[in-house]
């Protein structure tokens, strides 16, 4: 199990080292706390819970005009003083980029306007988000939901098993693993059910590097120069993990003409001296959702073209964890 929190203590001179009083006393200091515990193994789990930066934001839900932020570098605690004896709506926006300034925002609207970018994520600080209405303040103990913004996509084996023994005997080289057809845009808030046609707001599009070429992007949903031969019969067996903002076409297309379409996962192999793609279409992606390929299983030579679906080439079965990767994964508020 997995967890990452956000304690939110909220107290007057309760204790010296979380708050303190103010002059005006109308006002209370809210001390806020984030701290993430884990026990999964796996290369990627300190990445995932990995905090470089997080911002608080409460909104006075009888006055919009009265509103408080307060920002850490790093998971350090933050200390927002509040008028006491008022509801919130209390946003915690974790790994923000570093061109988005909490003290640009105008009010609890414009905060909800906000979109985020892929490449606002780095393979170690992924974009988080979280709001809770709060109570009259100071309040008891109550959990706020956090969410990462983008998608988990996991393989964790790939079998080369060719059922043609002329097939079976050529070298079986795996060479890249990667999605295609990535949605790079978010709001802040929820999933955009209907992804935009721009060509501009998707990345590998129909291919690698078929829509631009951004280093931060690449890390995120590819690993290339593998190499890694795999025998008839055998597998390979180390997992690999891409993260991609939702995607959530209801309809598909593999037509040459770029339009909005599935995200897909890519294995590019050699087969003898010929270079092949086994795809994997992924289903409507959900934030904060992961996708997982058990295993796949080679059969026949793939295809030349990535968005060329075979039938019958790989065998996969793409699992859906819902609202959690591998574990819990919330935020709480305590007093």
């Amino acid at each position: 199990m997995k967890k990452l929190e956000i304690l939110i203590g909220l107290c007057l001179c309760l204790s010296c080292s979380l708050s303190m009083d103010t002059e005006d006393e109308g006002l209370c200091d809210s001390v806020f706390s984030i701290r993430g515990t884990t026990k999964v193994t796996g290369a990627s789990d300190a990445s995932e819970t990995n905090v470089q930066r997080w911002a608080v934001m409460l909104f006075d839900a009888g006055n919009p005009a009265a509103w408080y932020y307060a920002t850490s570098d790093g998971s350090a605690d933050i200390t927002c003083t509040v008028r006491k004896g008022r509801p919130y709506r209390a946003y915690a926006i974790v790994n923000y980029p570093p061109d988005f300034s909490p003290s640009l925002i105008q009010g609890e609207g414009h905060l909800l306007q906000f979109s985020s970018t892929l490449s606002s994520n780095t393979d170690d600080a992924l974009v988080m988000f979280g709001s809770k209405q709060l109570p009259v303040l100071p309040s008891g103990t109550t959990s706020i939901p956090l969410q990462r913004l983008c998608s988990k996509v996991a393989i964790n084996k790939i079998s080369v098993s060719m059922e043609d023994p002329v097939y079976a005997a050529q070298e079986f080289t795996l060479n890249a693993l990667y999605l295609t057809n990535v949605y790079t845009c978010t709001s802040f808030v929820c999933d955009h059910y209907e992804p935009d046609s721009d060509p501009n707001l998707w990345y590998n599009a129909r291919g690698w590097h078929g829509s631009g070429n951004v280093r931060t992007l690449d890390n995120l949903v590819g690993d290339r120069g593998l190499g890694v031969s795999i025998g008839n019969g055998n597998s390979y067996q180390t997992q690999h993990v891409f993260y991609a903002y939702p995607n959530a076409c209801e309809e598909d297309s593999t037509d040459e003409h770029w339009s909005p379409r599935h995200t897909r996962l890519v294995i590019e192999a050699t087969l003898g001296a010929r270079r092949y793609y086994y795809t994997i279409t992924l289903p409507a992606m959900i934030r904060n959702n992961c996708y997982t390929i058990n295993e796949a299983s080679i059969r026949k030579p793939g295809s030349l073209d990535p968005e060329m679906i075979i039938p019958g080439i790989v065998d996969a079965v793409v699992t859906i964890t819902e609202d959690t990767w591998d574990s819990e994964y919330y935020t709480s508020e305590e007093s």
